[in-house]
């Protein structure tokens, strides 16, 4: 399977139908790595919606949700940009039955002011396989912003 670069305000089709649907049990990663080596905390989360409401929010201060599960939290990043530092499972079979739509994120914990001090930032989304689909990469573009949503299934 080749994997999919995203870039800011790209767009895959996930849903049923579509070459690129994700599986039933899939993965998103997140991996940084803050600049000049220092130390910084991006959190990954995940908001589970019934139409416009969240009924459910998945991060490092509450890893179980119906269907979810948030793998644990990676304090300092680092790493070569290969490999997710955080990952979050989701099993579509398992979530609330009034589910309609899961928003995968971060954002800063600590260590930085805003996403331009991170050298590098990537997600991926996996299928049950460990295959990646998609890798949304972080740069400069999100400037002063200290969170992103990377992916809507």
């Amino acid at each position: 399977m080749t994997t999919l670069n995203l870039s800011k305000g790209g767009t895959l089709n996930l849903t049923k139908g579509h070459s690129n649907t994700i599986d039933e049990k899939s993965t998103f990663g997140l991996g940084w790595r803050g600049k000049g080596g220092r130390t910084l905390d991006l959190d990954s989360y995940v908001a589970v919606f019934a139409g416009d409401k969240v009924i459910d929010f998945i991060y490092f201060g509450k890893k179980i949700g119906k269907g979810i599960k948030h793998n644990g939290d990676d304090t300092v990043g680092g790493g070569s940009g290969k490999a997710p530092n955080e990952t979050i499972n989701a099993k579509i079979s398992s979530l609330d039955p009034s589910a309609t739509k899961l928003i995968f994120g971060a954002a800063i914990y600590s260590g930085a002011t805003s996403l331009s001090e991170v050298d590098f930032a990537f997600c991926t989304l996996q299928d049950k396989s460990g295959q990646e689909v998609v890798r949304f990469k972080i740069d400069e573009q999100f400037g002063k912003a200290r969170s992103f949503d990377a992916a809507s299934v």
